[in-house]
């Protein structure tokens, strides 16, 4: 394989989806590991083995910061600002969460490889 078509294959990439409720097909993009980290640093948010059943607000504030910041860094289009972002009433946050649910999903996914004879 060369090493531009390697590249091209192991980096990171953007998608559109689709979202119930809006006529219009967002675009994003893959978060690095990177991003990940600092995103979650940022919002206190660590990886647990043991989880409890409890909810606390501060989790949730947690949460929905978290779901912010990849928002505005991996939404790229509609581009939304962090001013109308913290203008969204809570059915917006509900699609708002939806899309970035995605971003997760989309992040995570394992690219596909290339089987190649033993």
């Amino acid at each position: 394989m060369k090493f531009n078509d390697f590249l091209k294959q192991h980096s990171l990439r953007e998608k559109e989806i689709l979202i119930e409720g809006i006529d219009e097909k967002f675009t994003i993009r893959q978060l690095s590991m990177l991003e990940q980290l600092e995103i979650m640093e940022k919002n206190g948010i660590e990886i647990q083995e043991n989880k409890d059943d409890k909810i606390s607000i501060d989790f949730i504030k947690k949460n929905s910061n978290f779901r912010k910041e990849i928002i505005l860094k991996c939404l790229v289009t509609p581009k939304i600002d962090e001013k109308t972002f913290d203008n969204i009433n809570q059915e917006g946050l509900n699609i708002i969460a939806k899309v970035a649910d995605e971003i997760l999903k989309f992040t995570n996914e394992v690219p596909k490889q290339e089987s190649k004879g033993d």
